[in-house]
């Protein structure tokens, strides 16, 4: 099994509170803390969540209870990857190694980006499987800036935000009515990259 956490991210949300207050057509400084604080982010975790990927460039790490078996691809969450800092492992003996460069390739080209064992080395061995959080990868991945997050991501986002706004006693913040759903799906399926994650946490 695999889980992916942000260990570090900017406070900078891809769209402003200027933007929001735009497209809600809303005058005044009486909700800027609602807006700001509760419907921005919700807006673009349903996004990311979504989407499978980090808008806003941020440090994440991936932890996995093993590596993939054979010379497998390690799999990395939340594209577009930008690059790894490190994979860290517990060997058979229960020591803690990090990983040398050299040992492995990261493909950032590809969605979800992949990491590969080096030609002639293959992963190495780690305690048992049914260990917890045996391997470690400490990883970058985002679009960049802010203003770098695609359109369409956006236009996603101001959907819900105004979802939120508009419908806040009829709905729970987080879920979102089939119609609106179909708006916002059609968005964000054109950053959908495939099942590869389906049955990834499996084959681990």
């Amino acid at each position: 099994m695999y889980s992916v956490r942000v260990t570090s991210r900017s406070d900078i949300e891809p769209i402003g509170i200027s933007g929001a207050k735009s497209h809600l057509r809303a005058y005044g400084d009486h909700e800027d803390v609602l807006i700001q604080n509760i419907y921005i982010p919700t807006a673009r975790q349903y996004c990311e969540d979504r989407t499978n990927r980090q808008f806003v460039t941020a440090t994440l790490e991936l932890s996995l209870d093993g590596f993939p078996p054979g010379c497998q691809p390690i799999l990395v969450p939340r594209a577009p990857l930008r690059s790894v800092s490190s994979i860290v492992y517990q060997g058979s003996d229960g020591t803690e190694t990090t990983m040398p460069t050299s040992d492995y390739i990261v493909d950032t080209q590809h969605e979800p980006g992949r990491i590969f064992p080096a030609a002639g080395k293959s992963w190495p061995a780690t305690k048992h499987r049914n260990a917890a959080a045996t391997v470690l990868v400490e990883f970058e991945s985002g679009y960049g800036e802010a203003w770098e997050v695609p359109s369409g991501l956006c236009s996603a986002m101001l959907l819900l935000i105004g979802h939120y706004y508009y419908h806040r006693e009829a709905v729970v913040v987080g879920t979102i009515s089939s119609e609106l759903a179909m708006s916002v799906d059609a968005l964000l399926e054109q950053y959908s990259y495939g099942d590869e994650f389906t049955d990834y946490g499996a084959n681990l």
